[in-house]
């Protein structure tokens, strides 16, 4: 007893220290678990950005390895059938809502149904008949991954526009998916942007006539090929930004410049070399 009390005493007696240390351990621990749980979070972030790194890696290698070579059978019937070339001319992706026949026939002024039956009445001429296969033997014997091999001897407008339906079918399809990919946040949606909008679109313009006889019938709650068109809208908006950003600051320059000729202050007009320096970009933006 006599000792308890004595072990009593001298406890309280450093029993604020005895607390100020205790208070110190606890914080001490907390901060560990902070700087634990931070780390935690930034090697998450990072497994993360690795993972979406080859994500789209893997959204590249699939684009340009699928896509790009589908896009060339479509580019050739564009340049063949001029109703088809009319309508993929026309459309916008900052005006494509949706895959309907509503959809297309606002914008294009032409039906789904007439864009197939114009490649119909051109496969029905055997000269062009003839001038589709040797375009579609030459691209089976560059990518025969995306193009199944043929036997030209044996080809006719029927098995033509099989094989058209077919590559149709797997473009749009590779376009969902990869879609799907960015919509879901697998990959560097901002990464991706500056180097696959524009044939992402490109693309998108070739298929939407088709996609749009897909869909011809159906309620717009069962649209197919949802994920291009989600995709669609965040890359137009991305792209009416940068727009508005660009148009802006050139307002501001010639705005600058006319208000400075007003007050009479000596300026100098754009000279040749940025005149022609401008007119390259645009030239440039327009092929890409």
């Amino acid at each position: 007893m006599i000792g308890n009390a004595v072990l009593q005493g001298l406890l309280g007696a450093y029993s604020n220290e005895l607390s100020t240390l205790a208070d110190c351990a606890t914080a001490g621990a907390l901060i560990a678990a902070f700087v634990s749980y931070r780390l935690s979070v930034k090697q998450l972030r990072n497994d993360r950005y690795i993972k979406a790194s080859e994500w789209s890696i893997n959204f590249a290698d699939t684009f340009r390895a699928e896509v790009l070579p589908g896009m060339k059978l479509f580019s050739f019937v564009s340049s063949e059938v001029p109703i088809y070339a009319q309508a993929v001319m026309s459309l916008s992706v900052h005006s494509l809502r949706s895959f309907s026949e509503k959809e297309i026939i606002a914008i294009a002024g032409i039906s789904s149904s007439a864009i197939k039956q114009g490649l119909s009445s051109y496969l029905a001429n055997i000269d062009n008949l003839e001038k589709a296969t040797g375009e579609y033997f030459k691209l089976a014997e560059l990518y025969p991954d995306v193009y199944a091999p043929i036997d030209r001897s044996r080809i006719d407008s029927d098995m033509f526009a099989s094989l058209f339906n077919k590559t149709l079918t797997e473009l749009s399809n590779y376009l969902e998916q990869l879609s799907l990919m960015v919509n879901s946040g697998l990959v560097n949606e901002e990464v991706l942007y500056p180097s696959f909008h524009r044939p992402f679109f490109k693309a998108v313009n070739y298929v939407f006539p088709f996609l749009c006889s897909v869909n011809n019938g159906r309620e717009v709650g069962n649209f197919s090929y949802t994920h291009i068109t989600k995709l669609m809208e965040v890359w137009g908006k991305r792209e009416r930004e940068i727009d508005r950003g660009v148009q802006t600051y050139q307002l501001k320059i010639d705005r600058g410049y006319e208000i400075n000729k007003e007050i009479g202050l000596k300026v100098q007009g754009p000279s040749t070399v940025s005149k022609l320096g401008s007119i390259i970009f645009g030239i440039f933006k327009n092929n890409n």
